[in-house]
């Protein structure tokens, strides 16, 4: 779906066309290299180290819950409705019980989130021409 730019556009030039990933956009249309930007250093453009973890604990918590709740069902029922019924229950329980953990998923997203979103900008602004 690429056309013809528009005429307010400057053509890029092949130095500036970057192979890479984002980094190589900033750094094209900066005439840096990647490594020697001040916000390539300090990680700002990725996630927090600490999402994935953070995200697995949470998930492995849920995942024991329903397990323990399958367990407990299975005294009354057959498996595969007490697993059912067992992950219908985790849904609000895991909400109250795992409180704590579920705000620090939601703080790590929401960093990432202001993260992505700050280096969409700087590129932008790179990429229009607009940084000094």
């Amino acid at each position: 779906m690429s056309g013809p730019l528009p005429p307010d556009r400057p053509v890029p030039s092949a130095e500036r066309v970057p192979t890479g990933g984002f980094e190589g956009y900033a750094a094209a249309a900066d005439g840096v290299a990647g490594a020697d930007r001040p916000d390539a250093a300090d990680g700002a453009a990725g996630p927090p180290a600490h999402l994935g973890r953070d995200l697995a604990i949470y998930t492995a918590l849920r995942f024991v819950m329903i397990a323990v709740l399958t367990g407990i069902l299975t005294l009354f029922m057959p498996l595969v409705v007490a697993l059912m019924f067992a992950i219908i229950i985790q849904l609000p329980l895991a909400w109250l019980i795992f409180a704590r953990q579920r705000r620090k998923v939601n703080e790590a997203v929401a960093t990432a989130s202001a993260s992505r979103r700050r280096h969409r900008q700087e590129l932008r602004e790179a990429l229009e021409g607009g940084r000094d």
